[in-house]
């Protein structure tokens, strides 16, 4: 029994030895061949320091590694990465940038936001090489709502957004509705003791207004048809005009150094 082990364990180690003396004389299985149709967006620069020496050495590790080597990519550059086997140790990369669809300034810099919720530094390396990385056109989100949370962000880590892109598109189909996102140049998130408001800065023509709005969205396309009565006025033409919709019954008026409240 135990003869009939030692073969067993011998003819395999004879076996492997022979693989690899093969593979050392004619590189049988070396990875032959990486076809990148995308190269502007995943050039060599960032794919091949992600492969293993040994992947490239037996391409059937390699394969079983491309799921590794596209979370290793996709980790710290904005891009979606899919391998696919084409033949006997050749592979082809394809790769689709991130696309923008809300920047946002958040803890002291910029970042884009994808629409399915991922998000990555404006200045981003790769933002230079990917050139359609542009978000839509959007205003500048400005979020200023704290929180304790201590984030550990990698410098160029990809990352999912702690900012609630739901909430994001919520308010920006409310303006769309009510006929004001278009206008938009920021929107400010904050809270004020234990409320959370919105404001939205604009300008029209040579005027700038800034509206500020409960952050429920409750009621805004009342308020904002109130907005645009207000606005239609002849006496708030030509100046700066702050509308303040989050008191109760009344809408707050300020243009330059005069107020007034509307009832």
């Amino acid at each position: 029994m135990v003869n009939k082990w030692l073969k067993r364990v011998s003819f395999l180690a004879l076996l492997v030895g022979a693989i690899f003396a093969i593979e050392e004389n004619f590189q049988t299985l070396r990875l032959k061949g990486v076809v990148i149709p995308t190269l502007a967006v995943l050039p060599d620069s960032v794919l091949w320091p992600r492969i293993q020496s040994r992947d490239v050495r037996l391409w059937p590790l390699f394969y079983i590694d491309k799921g590794k080597v596209v979370q290793k990519i996709e980790r710290n550059v904005p891009v979606r990465v899919f391998i696919k086997c084409t033949g006997w140790g050749d592979f082809l990369f394809y790769a689709h940038p991130l696309k923008p669809k809300f920047m946002v300034f958040w803890k002291g810099s910029k970042w884009f936001i994808t629409e399915g919720g991922l998000m990555w530094p404006a200045n981003h390396p790769m933002n230079r090489i990917i050139a359609i990385q542009k978000p839509e056109k959007s205003p500048i989100v400005i979020w200023s709502i704290k929180d304790d949370i201590n984030y550990q962000i990698a410098p160029g880590e990809i990352i999912n957004s702690p900012i609630p892109l739901s909430k994001l598109e919520y308010w920006k189909r409310l303006l769309e509705d009510n006929g004001f996102y278009n206008d938009v140049e920021k929107l400010h998130i904050f809270t004020e003791g234990n409320s959370i408001y919105l404001e939205i800065f604009m300008q029209l023509g040579n005027q700038k207004v800034n509206v500020k709005l409960p952050a429920s969205g409750r009621n805004w396309h009342v308020l904002l048809k109130a907005v645009k009565n207000i606005l239609k006025d002849p006496e708030m033409r030509g100046s700066g005009v702050f509308i303040d919709t989050t008191y109760e019954g009344k809408i707050l008026v300020k243009k330059e150094d005069k107020s007034a409240g509307v009832q």
